[in-house]
């Protein structure tokens, strides 16, 4: 496989049956990544304007929230990028429950080592007016750490803690 160091990398690795995906919540973690996608390669950390990072939950309390990306004016949105063949989508729709839970769709993501905006595939809830949850401590926890391991900024992963 071609090392990705470069912009023009990423956009010839598009070309050649791979995928760029935005990873916003635990799949973040790298390693958990490797084991879902094995041909998942991390290409850089990220953001989306526009967009904010939310627990979203359900009407029943037994059933923890997870991360979601919500549309919003004077939101920002850091996560992962990864680069990735497309058949290991399928694996990683079953894992986010799509398409029944999420949706996918392709954001505009600034890769902060780059400069450059790339589209990426994200996973979103159908339902955006979901009510906000509480996460398990255990699923926090791994977003808070993955987002620790990637760099991300620190104010961020504050909001993170408390979303």
């Amino acid at each position: 496989m071609v090392e990705v160091n470069t912009f023009q990398s990423i956009i010839l690795y598009r070309m050649n049956g791979q995928l760029l995906y935005f990873a916003y919540g635990s799949n973040m973690d790298t390693i958990q990544m490797s084991k879902r996608c094995p041909s998942a390669k991390k290409v850089g950390v990220g953001y989306v304007d526009g967009w904010k990072f939310q627990y979203d939950g359900s009407d029943d309390k037994a059933i923890p929230a997870f991360a979601n990306l919500v549309k919003s004016n004077s939101g920002r949105a850091w996560g992962v990028i990864y680069e990735m063949h497309k058949k290991d989508l399928e694996p990683l729709d079953n894992y986010e429950s799509h398409p029944l839970k999420y949706y996918h769709d392709y954001l505009s993501i600034e890769l902060a080592e780059y400069g450059h905006p790339v589209n990426a595939l994200a996973y979103l809830l159908h339902e955006p007016s979901r009510p906000r949850g509480v996460p398990s401590k255990q699923y926090r926890d791994k977003v808070v750490t993955a987002a620790k391991k990637n760099k991300l900024p620190a104010e961020y992963i504050s909001n993170i803690l408390y979303a």
